[in-house]
């Protein structure tokens, strides 16, 4: 998509390895409002300010996923070589209607550089990510494009249940309304690097 790597997998866990993690989540959530986390109108553990990779609960995912990331860092994005770590994670519960408003993991207090996306549960009709061009004002301002009006060029990217995505901290992206319940677990990862 627009040149830019995005990479998709799967994650199984065992039947008690979801159903603790499903504990955890509904524990916090029932601490958490509606629509009070910045962009988003359904629930989010990020109300409480919690990081969720520090919780065993969720190593199930944290340990396959770091293998994807580094190879993502590598390999699709080429990066330097660095000491990659997970350093803020969350999970948001969408409702019919629900969804995140478009933002990236570039701005606020712990800018990522690489974001990932893991659909605890989804439809596979249940509302995508959409991830925004980043050369959209250039193509709507090429002489001969088409109005866009005030839609942001987007595309989005289908998954499921067990699906993750892993993208670059700074690329725009947002979601659909979701259909039926959709949660989303977001995991932010950063290198260290070391310039001496």
């Amino acid at each position: 998509m627009f040149d830019i790597p995005i990479r998709k997998g799967f994650i199984s866990g065992t039947d008690l390895e979801i159903h603790n993690l499903w504990n955890l989540l509904n524990d916090i959530w029932n601490e958490c409002d509606k629509g009070s986390w910045s962009g988003e109108s359904g629930r989010s553990t990020g109300q409480q300010l919690l990081d969720l990779h520090t919780y065993p609960e969720l190593n199930w995912i944290i340990k396959p996923l770091m293998h994807e990331v580094i190879q993502f860092w590598d390999t699709d994005l080429k990066y330097t070589p660095s000491n990659i770590q997970p350093t803020a994670s969350w999970a948001n519960l969408h409702e019919d209607g629900d969804s995140t408003m478009e933002h990236s993991h570039s701005d606020g207090m712990r800018q990522a550089h690489v974001a990932s996306v893991f659909y605890l549960k989804k439809s596979p009709d249940g509302g995508h990510i959409e991830f925004c061009d980043p050369l959209d004002y250039v193509k709507r301002h090429t002489p001969l494009a088409k109005s866009a009006g005030d839609a942001i060029l987007s595309e989005s990217m289908p998954c499921t249940t067990g699906d993750f995505l892993l993208f670059p901290g700074w690329l725009r992206h947002r979601t659909q309304p979701a259909i039926g319940r959709r949660v989303a677990i977001s995991i932010n990862f950063n290198g260290n690097f070391d310039y001496n």
